[in-house]
């Protein structure tokens, strides 16, 4: 069962994270956000990104701007 099955799903006291995964369902009803699968064959871009094994101090990443390994479909 993925992340996204346990977030979504409502009965699962007998989780042993329960508690967490409820934690994190009140969290989301109050910022009024909802979770997603994505795939990484249906977002590409992101896969891209991924695959492009980028790495630094932080173990984060701020893109500014479309990398150039990404190309528009319509180019």
């Amino acid at each position: 069962m993925t992340l996204v099955q346990l977030i979504s799903k409502k009965e699962m006291d007998s989780h042993k994270f329960s508690n967490i995964l409820s934690d994190c369902r009140e969290l989301l009803d109050r910022l009024k956000t909802k979770v997603y699968c994505v795939y990484q064959e249906t977002n590409q871009s992101a896969d891209a990104i991924a695959k492009a094994n980028f790495s630094n101090i932080c173990n984060s990443l701020i893109i500014q701007s479309t990398p150039n390994f990404i190309k528009c479909k319509g180019n």
